[in-house]
């Protein structure tokens, strides 16, 4: 694992083992803190944003970048069904806008302040900007049973 990774998913493991415990906790109680609830809701958008699809490499300095937005904070007003939609278009924003970001990250294998810096300033203004496209997604699923539908007519 690079210098990179280890320095933004450093509290990963421990956050994500805090929310399993208050998840399971949560369940006999109603009467949740304000920060009782907001680690709840940070630890289901980390969980949400570690899920990859199989056979889709996610190249390293992407993978940091998207941990470190997670991991400060940049994901909690996401709603978590939207998690795997803003990790994409942040990505692309990352990989179109701001290459000399990843680019750093994968030369010198590890944030810099000045990485640090950079990638908080963008990942504040990709936020700024963020739409939800996962209407989009429920309407593609939607049309893929009526292509099947007649892709079935094609074959007889």
């Amino acid at each position: 694992q690079i210098k990179a990774m280890k320095t933004v998913a450093g509290t990963l493991r421990l956050d994500l083992n805090q929310y399993q415990e208050l998840a399971s906790f949560s369940q006999f109680g109603s009467d949740l803190d304000q920060a009782t609830q907001q680690s709840l809701n940070r630890g289901e958008r980390l969980t949400a944003m570690l899920k990859q699809n199989e056979r889709e490499p996610i190249p390293v300095e992407e993978q940091v970048a998207v941990i470190f937005a997670a991991a400060n904070g940049y994901l909690d007003d996401v709603d978590t069904t939207d998690v795997p939609d803003w990790e994409n278009q942040y990505r692309d924003y990352l990989r179109d806008s701001h290459g000399e970001i990843l680019q750093s990250i994968r030369d010198e294998q590890q944030v810099s302040d000045e990485t640090r810096s950079s990638l908080e300033e963008a990942t504040e203004r990709f936020n700024e900007n963020y739409e939800p496209q996962t209407s989009s997604l429920v309407d593609a699923s939607a049309n893929g049973s009526s292509q099947e539908d007649s892709h079935d007519d094609a074959g007889s």
